[in-house]
């Protein structure tokens, strides 16, 4: 079944929507992360390279912009925006190449999909199991100024002491420094 992204509004009031999908009502079966768009208030939709995306949106035929497997601590329902050139940012947490769960930014660019990652996360945790979990981390969120610097806001359990930190960065959205509020 597939689980919703919010979807993010463009200025040009394009729908853009991202998901990832879960196999079994455990969270560790949720993987790839896929997304669509629409122009015309959810009539039609259309892939990244603006091709017409297929209804009903299926496993089959859904474009994956990040092919995230299965027991990667994705976590689903997280955040997106678009930044002042139209292009989403869609913002997750998953494991990195450590098994380590950290913050992504994974954006297009108006030619190709990026994966960024936010955060330098050192402390591991499984997300297993149904229904509300217990998690160390929060869901970010994600808001993008008119001069296209991207924020990701964030609480940690473990490494801010629950506290708040955001990570910002500019174009070419590479660079990702840390901003401890509390």
């Amino acid at each position: 079944q597939p689980l919703l992204v919010r979807p993010a509004i463009g200025a040009d009031n394009s729908i853009h929507l991202a998901w990832c999908w879960r196999d079994t009502p455990n969270a560790e079966t949720n993987h790839d992360l896929c997304y669509a768009q629409s122009s015309d208030g959810g009539r039609t939709w259309q892939r990244s390279d603006g091709k017409p995306q297929a209804t009903p949106i299926t496993q089959e035929n859904a474009e994956v912009v990040d092919p995230i497997p299965q027991n990667s601590n994705l976590i689903n329902q997280c955040s997106s925006a678009v930044d002042p050139d139209g292009h989403p940012h869609l913002v997750q947490y998953f494991n990195d190449d450590q098994q380590i769960p950290q913050y992504f930014d994974i954006y297009f660019d108006g030619a190709h999909w990026h994966r960024e990652q936010v955060s330098h996360r050192t402390n591991k945790f499984s997300l297993n199991g149904a229904g509300s979990l217990a998690i160390s981390i929060c869901r970010p969120e994600v808001a993008i100024s008119r001069d296209g610097t991207v924020v990701i806001i964030t609480r940690d359990a473990h490494e801010t002491g629950n506290g708040i930190r955001l990570y910002e960065s500019k174009k070419p959205y590479n660079q990702w420094r840390p901003v401890g509020l509390t």
